[in-house]
């Protein structure tokens, strides 16, 4: 009898165990729901700093692209979890490369600006017009 009651008890144990454990689980799918509607919204929040810059100011495009990263990064960063923030760095990592491939790209073109163009002033600010274009187009 005492067996059984001890059996019974340890049965008893397990299945809290279990139960907990499925709990658990849950709990931490819906913490993990709840943190991506998080990150949504901020992620919304910062799309509207592009949607309110002034379409015809480089300036205020600039700014707005500056302030856009430094939103999504802090969104991200809060609110993302390990994979959302490893794509993140990733593509920022692959940005920096891009831009640094441009800018090897505009010295080249603004050296093939000046042997063309030797004593065509106009000619020649036209090109490096079109390089400047180059470098800070996205």
């Amino acid at each position: 009898m005492k067996t059984m009651f001890v059996g019974v008890i340890v049965v008893a144990i397990i299945m809290l165990v279990v139960l907990l454990i499925v709990v658990a689980s849950q709990q931490m799918q819906i913490n993990e729901i709840n943190r991506q509607d998080i990150l949504e919204v901020e992620l919304t929040k910062c799309s509207f700093i592009i949607a309110n810059s002034n379409p015809f100011s480089m300036d205020s495009q600039n700014q707005a692209e500056i302030e856009w990263e430094n939103c999504f990064t802090a969104a991200i960063e809060e609110h993302g979890n390990d994979e959302q923030k490893l794509q993140w760095e990733n593509s920022q990592v692959e940005k920096q490369q891009n831009q640094e491939n441009k800018n090897e790209m505009a010295i080249l073109m603004i050296q093939d600006c000046r042997q063309k163009y030797i004593g065509q002033i106009q000619e020649m600010n036209d090109c490096l017009d079109d390089v400047e274009f180059f470098r800070y187009m996205p």
